[in-house]
């Protein structure tokens, strides 16, 4: 019997525009994330769960009544969390804190402080959302008979495996990936014990964390021996022992859809922007460069 595979991200697959026919425009993400998984979607059975974004993803899940829902060959489930707790979450601890301290660019001489607003945001914030997510992963496979594998993606979801385990227990197999760097024990100083102690704890709840690199898992691994009392590696470098479960850290970088890519360089469209690329360059040299630090509005 074939698993189902249940993909969840803080962003969709797809974004929605509304036409005024009542119909909608379907657009994929060009995002790293999306791109890469996108793939995996496509040829096996994945249900995606994700939040609503924009105001047309809105009408478009009214439209499902919080259904999953066929889009282009990938069963899609949005959720539409409250908003004040989503920006919280968002714009107080996954982007603003959590990013910066795993890429280790937090302004610590200016800016060390935990504040009320963090703690508020924590706990009316990231982990309500993630709450919210685990109880509608759980509402959505209460009747599924197939074993059920579920893949976390990123630093928005850190808590899920430790609620996914309070709803399911270990019916289900749950494998984060982790796309940022992992930083060694010290980066992690920063946070308050309480919320690092969480983050980890449930991490641990996992059956496998995967990472882009070996060093990251290795980071890992050093992590929690560091700050968990009774976690052991026991001498092993990718994988960690904490309340009786053994957890993998496993390195297996994400790369693009090699097959659609090659396909993508062949179309005229591609051919077209090349060639105006390159007139506009001439002998100059281009940088692209996207950062991460902006706000959900």
């Amino acid at each position: 019997m074939k698993p189902l595979i249940i993909i969840v991200s803080n962003r969709g697959p797809f974004s929605f525009k509304g036409k005024k026919d009542g119909t909608f425009e379907v657009k994929r993400g060009s995002g790293g994330l999306v791109t890469a998984l996108g793939a995996l979607a496509e040829k096996h059975d994945v249900l995606w769960v994700a939040t609503a974004i924009s105001k047309d993803d809105y009408r478009w899940l009214k439209t499902t009544n919080e259904k999953p829902q066929n889009v282009e060959g990938i069963s899609l489930r949005l959720m539409q969390p409250k908003k004040k707790a989503y920006l919280r979450y968002y714009n107080v601890i996954a982007n603003p804190m959590l990013w910066f301290i795993q890429h280790q660019i937090w302004d610590a001489p200016r800016n060390p402080s935990i504040t009320q607003e963090t703690w508020e945001a924590w706990e009316n914030g990231y982990v309500e959302i993630n709450k919210v997510f685990a109880q509608k992963i759980a509402e959505t496979i209460k009747d599924e008979k197939r074993p059920v594998i579920i893949f976390p993606q990123d630093y928005h979801l850190y808590l899920l495996p430790h609620f996914l385990r309070e709803l399911l227990g270990d019916r289900v197999y749950i494998q984060p990936f982790i796309h940022i760097p992992w930083p060694g024990p010290d980066a992690w100083r920063i946070l308050p014990g309480q919320i690092r102690k969480l983050i980890l704890t449930s991490l641990l709840q996992s059956d496998r964390v995967g990472f882009q690199t070996q060093k990251d898992a290795f980071n890992f691994v050093q992590t929690c021996r560091f700050y968990l009392d009774g976690a052991h590696s026991l001498g092993s470098r990718n994988s960690i022992q904490y309340n009786g479960r053994i957890v993998q850290a496993t390195a297996y970088p994400i790369s693009v859809d090699t097959q659609k890519l090659n396909t993508l360089i062949e179309e005229p469209e591609t051919h077209l922007l090349k060639s105006q690329l390159i007139n506009f360059v001439g002998d100059r040299k281009l940088i692209l460069r996207v950062d991460r630090i902006g706000n959900a509005s």
